[in-house]
């Protein structure tokens, strides 16, 4: 499934770049760095919505921005994936 390869790639940092054995392929031609989100992008909410102001608090409180910036949406991790390494890199022991 794809969700489970991401899952698994974004978690182990695997595959590796430079790697003989499965590497990691830019997704630019150029070889230029590609961000891929780590997490989801967030929409304003309507100011009619009755939890408009508790929805922007909570993405506030959780530093999380509204929008779909690729390198913004990579900087702002999840809590389970705090820890794990960039897209690329290979596990961190």
């Amino acid at each position: 499934m794809p969700q489970e390869m991401f899952v698994s790639m974004r978690r182990s940092g695997v595959p590796v770049k430079n790697s003989t054995l499965l590497p990691y392929e830019d997704f630019n031609k150029d070889g230029s760095y590609y961000p891929i989100p780590r997490r989801c992008p967030f929409f304003a909410g309507s100011p009619t919505d009755q939890m408009y102001h508790l929805y922007n608090q909570s993405l506030k409180d959780q530093g999380f921005t509204i929008g779909y910036d690729g390198n913004q949406l990579n900087t702002e991790r999840l809590w389970y994936d705090k820890g794990a390494p960039n897209f690329g890199e290979g596990p961190n022991f």
